[in-house]
């Protein structure tokens, strides 16, 4: 065939199809469909749940990219195919042909054919043909993984299955090759199936059994050693059962089984040897013998004779009886604890890192442990502990005292519980701790290091490793009921001495110009290293430390410390109000609370801390951090204030302290502040200031500005300035890249207008910005602010150029602009960008170039949200010169040419209008409701009026107002979100029954108005006349006002809805309750008036 199409899909969920040459086709993530056809494809699967067909030809189908979880569908049609997979809990079907099928889980369908199937966990059915079957790898039991393989269709017989275990025996825990079974794997008969068991460390305690295959319907009897790959011979039964073995008088060599065995050597000198887990007896009985235990729980013997006796490493019992024994535990985890008894004899033992006990018994013992009990016996023993207890018993015994941190999860101090003072009593050796004293020279005193305490009836033998250094002191050894007086040069082995003096004097040390480490002490030190690369530690007093020539490492820690580091690349740490010289060389200097650091020559680096400190670089390009720790470069620093300089260079500062001096000096420098409002001054050269608050000077040179006060809109934190004082229109520029990730719904490309403009402020300029100008989100309301403040700048002054990104200042298309109205009825007009109009009270409107028959077609209006009387309305201007996106907060009307639409839809009637015994149109009700006509003609009430108080009401059914009455012109709704403070008072059980109450008893004389259409304050201004009869305005309005022509606002012309609804005026209706009543659902217009 020929090389067909390649087709890639998308994230989506794709169905794509193959042709009939060899096609290549790629699934990306969603759950796709992919078929293959003719040929011999490449299907690739990826992150969802798929189906891969395929189809005829030899076929490679990769699920390897599904995810963890997903359920996958393979078919491999006709064709010999290889169909792979990894994570997904796959289901595959191979179909005719020799196919290859690998899954770790899942259930896996070979077909016809010779089929290779590998599986880790799950079902695999071969079909027809001679298939092997690959165990493809173990679960963690730990993790949950108890996995094992259903094998449904396992064909016996010369010419049947095979079973592969190759993948098996290589994750098995002691096997070295040959025959595994009966030791690893034997097989179970479980009902009409047959188990293969494994045990993956022969019996050990480490692993229980578990079911690795389940053959189905099928006899233990009739699977062989031909099933096998390896040709193993299977057996039903595990070789663990409990051996006893007797040695002979001569020299036997005995070697147990699985089990738990009982082995004697007997007289000779005998080889014993039992490493399994099952917990055995071992006896070497006389002679010279030499026992291996397993990792169980072993109980060894070793007679008389001089033996050699090595546990296994379980919670073993050791005797090793008569002889100088070695019982050698070295090797025993920390987690088991034994017993190691040597008997009679001079015996050595070894333990491990356990905790165990040992016992030498009589005889002149060597023992030795990381930590644990160490009991000595009769003679004169020596005892190796770092941390534990320690009994010396009878006998002149020396106490060997090691560094506990040799072994993990250790003891760090030891108690020696019969230690002898005095001329002619025990040792102490400190010989091996002397390797963990910082600095400590041989010969040289050691009470800077360590000396004697008495602590109530016992002696503490107290050690400083690193003499006054940052590490803190510990016990090192306790003596029980010793006085540290009685304790003589002769109980300390090697000549090194400890004495209950605690050398705190100051001293002078001068090193060599040999590299070399030199520690002070507890006082006052001066201490100066010379040439070579020296490692200087003082951290108690006030000291003095000179580091010379070389790249020096000098840590202080004291009070008032002075270092110097000299010439050389130095790593200087300094304490509380050090000072602190880099001198020559590429420096490394961090200073503790009220330090004064100084770089001096070279590229340094100086990392402060709290309180108040100097950071001066000096020449080299320096990098000065207050605070160097990542939590501080996110803010929160302190406010005391710091001086940082960096001298001449190309320097970086980063400072997180408020209230701080940062002066960049001579150079290309960065200056950032990432907390509080600091003064930073960038010098002469280019540099780069960052900061969110605080005074900016740029200096000399063309200047790049960052503002990073708008925090992201999810923090609703208010907007903070910076003020710079010295921008260059000329030369400097502003860099808004920090801010306008935080700008909501930014998008690449989009213009920056709609979000930062320019304000004057008397001599200055401020850089605004609104990071929401839509008010999309609908979480936090975060209001426009400053963001930056240019001194002394006039707006005409900045252009596109001061800006890095594409924000022009003088385009007007992009300058949002807010209107704000008055306490009444205003006409606003905003601009040709994305305006904020903001009503106030009245009944506002805004005028928009255009037609009404815009609406809905180029020119959109949509309710956003309310809240305390303020509609929200977003009207988006789609035409290529039009007003764009505007936001209208507290507007009712939009105008267009002469009309006027009402942005939110009248509603002069309600499902239960309130009752007016006024206003009740009796025919109405009756028509209403035929029930209640049929009532009233039968003489059971007296009229429908009579119904609605009687019954009516209490059935919810509608009181319905005459339609030349004035109800029928109120809307509760609008009458509500105008008035809040009505809606807090109105409604069942409060103050009123419903917001017409409210109007009729007081809202009509207050000037409120009771439609979107009828403005109470400019009906009695326009009609004087009106208002000096006393007369309520939408009741005369109702009665005369529409029939002389009157408007009952500027927003609704009378005569001319009139004269364009020619209908209307036949019916002599009042033209606005017809309009709140029908001509807004049917769409007719309104004319605003010439005073419009």
């Amino acid at each position: 065939m020929a090389a067909g199409e390649i087709k890639t899909g998308t994230i989506q969920d794709d169905t794509i199809m193959g042709g009939n040459l060899d096609d290549t086709i790629t699934g990306v993530s969603g759950n796709d469909s992919l078929s293959g056809g003719d040929g011999n494809d490449s299907l690739t699967g990826g992150a969802g749940y798929d189906t891969l067909d395929g189809g005829a030809g030899d076929d490679r189908i990769d699920l390897t990219s599904a995810a963890y979880g997903d359920i996958d569908l393979a078919y491999g049609g006709a064709g010999n195919d290889t169909i792979t997979s990894s994570l997904g809990e796959e289901q595959i079907d191979g179909g005719a042909g020799d196919d290859v099928l690998t899954a770790q889980r899942g259930t896996i369908g070979g077909g016809a054919g010779a089929d290779v199937i590998t599986l880790s966990d799950g079902i695999a059915s071969g079909g027809g043909g001679r298939d092997r079957f690959v165990i493809g790898a173990l679960g963690n039991p730990d993790q949950g993984q108890e996995w094992s393989v259903t094998i449904t269709d396992f064909a016996v017989g010369a010419f049947g299955d095979s079973l592969d275990l190759t993948n098996v025996l290589s994750s098995l825990t002691g096997y070295t090759g040959g025959n595994p079974f009966g030791r690893f794997l034997w097989l179970e008969q479980s009902g009409n199936d047959t188990l293969l068991r494994l045990d993956r460390d022969g019996a050990g305690a480490t692993h229980a059994a578990q079911t690795l295959v389940t053959f189905r319907n099928l006899s233990l009897s009739a699977l062989n050693s031909g099933h096998f790959t390896g040709g193993f011979k299977p057996t039903s039964r595990i070789e663990n059962e409990i051996a006893t073995l007797q040695g002979s008088d001569g020299d036997d060599t005995l070697a147990g089984g699985w089990g738990p065995d009982t082995i004697t050597g007997g007289a000779g000198n005998d080889v014993i040897a039992d490493t399994s887990s099952q917990g055995n007896n071992l006896s070497g009985d006389d002679g010279n013998d030499t026992i291996t235990g397993g990792r169980g729980a072993d109980t060894i013997s070793g007679g008389d004779g001089n033996d050699v006796i090595v546990p296994g490493g379980g919670n073993d019992s050791v005797t090793a009886g008569n002889g100088d024994d070695l019982i050698d535990g070295s090797s025993t985890p920390d987690f088991y604890s034994s017993i190691f008894d040597g008997g009679a004899g001079n015996d050595t033992i070894i333990s491990g890192s356990g905790y165990d006990l040992l016992s030498g018994g009589d005889g002149n013992d060597i023992l030795t442990a990381v930590n644990g009990t160490l009991q000595g016996g009769m003679g004169d023993d020596v005892l190796t502990l770092a941390g534990g207890r320690a009994t010396g018993g009878g006998g002149r015994d020396r106490f060997v005292i090691t560094d506990y941190r040799q072994a993990p999860n250790s003891i760090s101090e030891l108690f020696i519980t019969d230690f002898t003072p005095g001329a002619g009593g025990d040792t102490l050796d400190l010989t091996p701790i002397l390797a963990t004293l910082l600095g400590y020279k041989p010969g040289t005193d050691l009470a800077r290091y360590i000396w004697l305490g008495q602590i109530g009836a016992n002696t503490h033998i107290l050690i400083d490793e690193d003499s006054g250094g940052g590490q803190a002191g510990r016990t090192l050894a306790v003596l029980a009921n010793v006085q540290a007086s009685s304790l003589v040069a002769g109980n300390f082995a090697g000549g090194i001495v400890a004495t209950t003096r605690f050398d705190q004097s100051d001293l002078t040390q001068t090193g060599t110009d040999a590299g070399e480490t030199l520690v002070g002490g507890h006082g006052n030190d001066t201490i100066q290293g010379r040439g070579g690369n020296d490692f200087l530690s003082d951290a108690t007093g006030t000291n003095n430390l000179s580091g010379g020539s070389g790249n020096d490492t000098i840590r202080g820690g004291g009070i008032n410390d002075v270092i110097n580091g000299d010439d050389g690349n130095d790593a200087l740490t300094g304490g509380v109000a050090a000072t602190i010289n880099g001198g020559d060389g590429a420096d490394r200097i961090s200073g503790g609370m009220n330090s004064e650091m100084f770089g001096g020559a070279g590229s340094d680096t100086l990392m402060g801390s709290t309180g108040s400190e100097l950071l001066e670089g000096g020449d080299g390009s320096d990098v000065l951090q207050w605070y160097s720790d990542p939590i501080y470069a996110l803010g929160s620093g302190d406010s005391y204030p710091d001086t940082m300089r960096s001298g001449a260079g190309n320097d970086i500062i980063t400072n997180a302290g408020s209230g701080d001096l940062v002066f960049g000096d001579d150079g290309n420098d960065t200056l950032i502040s990432t907390y509080g409002a600091s003064t930073l001054d960038g010098g002469a050269g280019d540099d780069v200031i960052q900061a969110s608050a605080g005074s900016l000077t740029g200096g000399a040179g063309a200047d790049r500005f960052t503002p990073t006060g708008l925090s992201p809109l999810f923090g609703g934190l208010p907007v903070t300035t910076v003020t710079i004082t010295d921008f260059d229109k000329a030369a400097d520029v502003i860099d808004l890249s920090r801010v306008t990730p935080n700008l909501w719904n930014i998008e690449a490309g989009a213009p920056l207008g709609r979000y930062f403009y320019l304000v004057k402020d008397g001599s200055d300029t401020l850089l605004m910005v609104n990071a929401d100008p839509l008010s999309q989100n609908p979480y936090v309301k975060t209001p426009p602010g400053a963001l930056i403040r240019f001194s002394n700048i006039d707006p005409t002054a900045l252009t596109a150029r001061n800006f890095v990104q594409d924000f022009d200042p003088a385009s007007k298309d992009f300058q949002p602009v807010t209107v704000t109205g008055g306490a009444g009825s205003d006409l606003l007009l905003g601009s040709l960008s994305n305006d904020r109009i903001i009503g106030g009270g009245g009944i506002d409107a805004v005028r928009y170039a255009g037609s009404a028959d815009m609406i809905g077609r180029q020119i959109f209006i949509e309710n956003i949200w309310q809240s305390e009387g303020q509609f929200h309305y977003r009207v988006t201007d789609t035409r290529a010169n039009g007003n764009g996106i505007d936001d209208l907060f507290g507007v009712e009307i939009a105008i267009l040419g002469n009309n006027a639409i009402p942005l939110r839809a009248p509603q002069p009637n309600t499902p239960y209008r309130p009752y007016d015994t006024t206003q009740f149109d009796e025919a109405a009700y009756l028509a209403l409701y035929p029930d209640v006509a049929a009532m009233v003609k039968a003489g059971q009430y007296a009229s429908g009026e009579a119904h609605y108080l009687a019954v009516g009401r209490a059935e919810f059914r509608s009181s319905p107002a005459r339609l030349d009455g004035t109800l029928v012109l109120f809307d509760e709704s609008f009458y509500l979100a105008q008035n809040p403070d009505v809606a807090e008072v109105s409604g069942v059980g409060r103050a009123f029954r419903s917001a017409w109450d409210h109007y009729v008893q007081y809202g009509a004389r207050e000037g409120r108005d009771p439609n979107i259409f009828f403005d109470t304050d400019w009906y009695l201004a326009t009609n004087k006349d009106v208002a000096a009869a006393g007369m309520d305005a939408l009741t005369h309005y109702n009665t005369y006002g529409w029939k002389e022509g009157r408007d009952p606002s500027r927003w609704f012309d009378t005569s001319t809805y009139l004269d364009d609804n020619p209908n209307v005026a036949a019916m002599n209706m009042n033209p606005l309750t017809h309009y709140l009543l029908y001509g807004y659902v049917q769409g007719r217009a309104v004319s605003i008036t010439e005073l419009g």
